[in-house]
């Protein structure tokens, strides 16, 4: 981020390259990044004990890897596919490009909300990882507890924020007085269920640290593919485009609830080796 903000400024607003200019500085970026790591672990290889000898393709933790992954794969797939659904819809039943500029603005405010479910999320990983490992399975519902409600209550207090400063917060994105009144309304009913998001990604990442890949590529698909697209090309049939925000929190709700029903037989499974180990 540190290097590809300053490029961003650069190619986009200096240079004129626009979306391209973006693209260009986030693949420089990045391919900064790798070449530090690279000669980072280089320049460090007796400490970190990484030669290149030890540089070969292990099947069975490629295989391992790959299926771990797949759901953050997947997952990325899916919301790509929404965003085809998501704009093509909002041309047929907006009429107006003001309802993609204002679902750009919801986009950008639901950023601030998910970046602190993401972070609890990457802290969990080894958390979660070593006590399930050590069967130290009171550890692990503890952990899980505390990212849930944490998530949730940060998500909360945001969402607070939000709607007691809608205007503003509408505002700080475009000075156009139209964009700003259609944008208001359509944040404060998409972001309506926005607390139980951090229990989707909170849950499904769970089953991916246990190394557990079918529960989590299923819970990390289902609300773009399960719920999200279907919604989104169904409701508008018959609520036009107000059909299509309505789908957002619809979707974040039904998705919770499918979560935590998968949660709850998980715990209730690490209750009985709980009891078998201990």
């Amino acid at each position: 981020m540190g290097i590809n903000i300053p490029l961003d400024y650069i190619l986009v607003t200096k240079l004129k390259y626009g979306i391209k200019g973006a693209a260009i500085a986030t693949d420089i970026s990045q391919m900064i990044c790798f070449i530090f790591l690279l000669v980072y672990i280089g320049l460090n290889s007796n400490t970190l004990g990484v030669k290149v000898k030890h540089l070969t393709i292990n099947i069975k933790l490629l295989k391992e890897a790959i299926s771990l992954g797949l759901s953050t794969f997947m997952t990325q797939l899916g919301y790509g596919v929404l965003s085809i659904v998501l704009n093509n819809s909002l041309r047929i039943y907006g009429g107006s490009d003001l309802y993609l500029s204002a679902f750009g603005i919801y986009n950008r405010v639901f950023a601030f909300i998910t970046v602190s479910i993401y972070g609890i999320r990457q802290a969990l990983q080894p958390i979660i990882g070593f006590n399930y490992g050590a069967k130290k399975f009171h550890r692990v519902k503890q952990s899980l507890k505390f990212g849930i409600l944490t998530s949730v209550a940060i998500s909360l207090g945001f969402l607070i924020i939000i709607f007691s400063f809608t205007n503003k917060i509408a505002g700080a994105f475009t000075s156009d007085n139209a964009l700003i009144s259609l944008t208001v309304p359509i944040l404060r009913v998409v972001l309506i269920m926005s607390p139980l998001v951090g229990v989707q990604v909170i849950v499904a990442s769970f089953f991916q640290y246990i190394g557990k890949p079918k529960p989590a590529l299923f819970l990390s698909i289902m609300k773009p593919c399960l719920f999200l697209i279907p919604l989104m090309l169904i409701i508008p049939i018959f609520f036009k485009v107000t059909g299509i925000f309505v789908s957002v929190p619809l979707s974040d709700f039904f998705t919770a609830m499918i979560s935590l029903a998968f949660i709850y037989r998980e715990i209730n499974k690490m209750n009985a080796l709980g009891v078998v180990t201990g």
